[in-house]
């Protein structure tokens, strides 16, 4: 299966009939390492919480100005780390506000099955039972998530999605809500 465009993304599944399992929450971890978040992408299930450690000789700073959770770590050093549970659907654009070129996203997903793509925008899932699904995928720079019925058939399936995109890349502003560069 595939989404058009170069765009990291994430995919999620739900059984339209029949009772679909809960993702169990997870703690999943996303670095600071040279100047950059360590993976650019996480899907994680709703509850979930991701650990932000630094492993970088400087500060740096984990923010979100996102509608799913907004939020402000505060400056930290190497050695440290903060956590942030995710309670709620959606696309969260992570920025440091003392360094403009990091950004990465958490989506958070209530869907039982999901995938993130890769960069060329292709997932696969490896086992889903014949049905009706209800998708709902996100790219690094979609608003609202594309959703859609699809049907799967037993063997192979190929689907290929266009989620649209506009939404400003990551962080397009500081954590005061003011685009980068400007004084307050």
């Amino acid at each position: 299966m595939g989404a058009s465009g170069n765009a990291l993304g994430v995919v999620g599944l739900e059984p339209v009939r029949g009772k679909a399992g809960k993702r169990t929450p997870k703690l999943r971890v996303m670095e600071q390492r040279d100047r950059q978040f360590a993976p650019r992408m996480i899907a994680v299930p709703v509850g979930s919480t991701v650990t932000f450690p630094n492993f970088d000789p400087l500060f740096h700073n984990v923010f979100s100005l996102s509608a799913a959770k907004s939020f402000d770590l505060g400056i930290y050093k190497n050695g440290e780390t903060r956590d942030v549970t995710f309670q709620k659907e959606g696309l969260i654009r992570l920025g440091c506000n003392l360094h403009a070129n990091m950004s990465a996203y958490v989506v958070v997903v209530g869907t039982p099955h999901y995938a993130v793509t890769d960069p060329g925008g292709n997932f696969r899932f490896r086992s889903l039972a014949p049905g009706t699904y209800k998708l709902r995928a996100w790219t690094q720079d979609s608003g609202a998530p594309l959703t859609q019925t699809i049907e799967i058939r037993p063997g192979e399936n190929s689907i290929n999605l266009s989620v649209p995109r506009g939404a400003p890349p990551a962080p397009g502003t500081d954590k005061f809500g003011l685009p980068r560069g400007k004084a307050l």
